[in-house]
């Protein structure tokens, strides 16, 4: 969520030097020069170098979900089509199960229930918004297949000074290998560095007065998101 051009240059990245990881054409280092001219930085990464783009593997040691190995998981013919909903459901609380235990809220991005700064009954429950198996297909016609979910939690903050309320998503993008091994935990937090600040900047600056209003203190979005990212900007008078 809240995804960013720099952190789409670290997915990028990532995801080739999975594939690929002798680029003796430089390519990565055409691409990584590419965005830097453009200034397109990753918020946090000082340097560009490749080792420092790649994504990191998980901060703790997981076990493997077993299962959600290739071996256990249901298809309808392809291994890119899920056998049905109860397939994507049995999925999503295997991955909901472990992911969502207190002791782990920090690793997978999440917010415990009791966490000051937010209003009451204001931290959502994490949910498994998607679940789905990639199959990538290298230059040497090597097949990779990983396990994807994206995991997101609603919390409402209740601002010190008597600002609006307003809601920040956090949570994380998961990565499982064919195994059921934890191969990236890319979270984001609604906990983390400088968010809470730079959202409600945001809010209450002049773009976004464009899409949000304030009603009974709290923040509403004025319409359906995409139709009021179609609709063009008014000259300010």
């Amino acid at each position: 969520m809240d995804i960013r051009f720099g952190e789409f240059l670290r997915a990028l990245i990532t995801a080739d030097h999975d594939l690929v990881r002798d680029d003796r054409w430089s390519y990565r280092d055409a691409l990584i020069d590419a965005f830097s001219r453009r200034r397109i930085l990753p918020r946090g990464v000082y340097n560009l170098s490749e080792p420092a783009l790649l994504w990191n593997t998980p901060r703790l040691k997981h076990p493997p979900l077993e299962k959600l190995s290739f071996r256990d998981l249901r298809f309808e013919g392809d291994p890119g089509c899920p056998a049905g909903s109860e397939e994507l459901l049995r999925q999503a609380t295997v991955l909901g199960g472990y992911v969502t235990q207190p002791a782990l809220a920090e690793e997978f991005g999440l917010v415990a229930p009791g966490t000051p700064g937010f209003a009451p009954g204001g931290i959502g429950a994490p949910r498994v918004m998607s679940i789905r198996t990639a199959r990538r297909v290298g230059p040497d016609s090597q097949i990779v297949f990983d396990l994807v979910a994206e995991v997101v939690q609603r919390c409402r903050v209740l601002p010190a000074d008597g600002s609006p309320v307003f809601e920040v998503l956090g949570g994380c993008t998961v990565i499982l290998g064919p195994d059921g091994a934890f191969r990236y935990v890319i979270s984001k937090s609604a906990l983390g560095i400088g968010r809470v600040e730079r959202r409600q900047h945001f809010l209450a600056s002049s773009q976004g007065r464009r899409y949000w209003t304030v009603e009974d203190g709290e923040y509403h979005l004025k319409g359906e998101f995409f139709d009021l990212l179609d609709t063009p900007a008014r000259p300010h008078t």
